[in-house]
């Protein structure tokens, strides 16, 4: 429930600040329901529809280098909006968890829309009032603005082979630019490791 209540405020709170660039994803509904199998009640948020998420996109030679680029670039422009506007750290972000869609006109070239989405472990500030702080992965800290992005490109190159065999050239020398303008950084927690990095 408070995940849900969290991408509504972020939605919100952005509506008009998004540009043409990534966004929040907008709840169409958000349904109760009890569980046929644990007997517990559990919420299913619907959302505006979206053509794939991030492992389909970044990982398919379908989409050319220049488009994720851009993706890369307009994710990374949302999530310093949402730190300014709201101290958010989404706390899980991987290519699961990014959303895109084709938003050109019928018969123009594709131009992709990029979301971030499952706000479960995220954490923002709303009025003075933090949601989520605490959450059964992380005890609320001082916000570090280079883990959503870190944690991202630790799910896009697991095996930093990819970046050698994946990638034509320009495209490597933009993601290790990227990565290297984001190697300091303070520690998050301890003993927490995600994809066994």
């Amino acid at each position: 429930f408070s995940e849900s209540i969290l991408q509504l405020e972020l939605f919100c709170g952005m509506r008009g600040k998004f540009g043409f660039g990534a966004r929040i994803p907008k709840i169409e509904f958000v349904s109760k329901y009890k569980s046929r199998s644990t007997g517990k009640y559990k919420y299913v948020v619907g959302m505006e529809p979206l053509d794939g998420d991030g492992w389909k996109f970044f990982e398919s030679g379908k989409f050319k280098d220049i488009e994720k680029i851009k993706g890369i670039k307009s994710i990374s422009e949302l999530l310093i909006k949402l730190q300014k506007n709201f101290r958010f750290m989404h706390r899980d972000l991987h290519l699961g968890n990014i959303m895109y869609k084709n938003v050109s006109s019928p018969g123009n070239s594709p131009r992709y829309r990029f979301y971030i989405i499952d706000f479960g472990f995220s954490t923002a500030s709303f009025g003075g009032f933090r949601i989520n702080k605490n959450n059964s992965m992380y005890d609320y800290h001082f916000l570090n603005k280079t883990h959503d992005l870190r944690m991202l490109f630790t799910s896009m190159f697991r095996n930093t082979n990819r970046i050698k065999t994946d990638y034509k050239f320009y495209m490597r020398i933009v993601i290790i630019r990227l990565l290297s303008s984001i190697t300091f950084y303070y520690k998050v927690e301890d003993g927490v490791f995600f994809w066994d990095t």
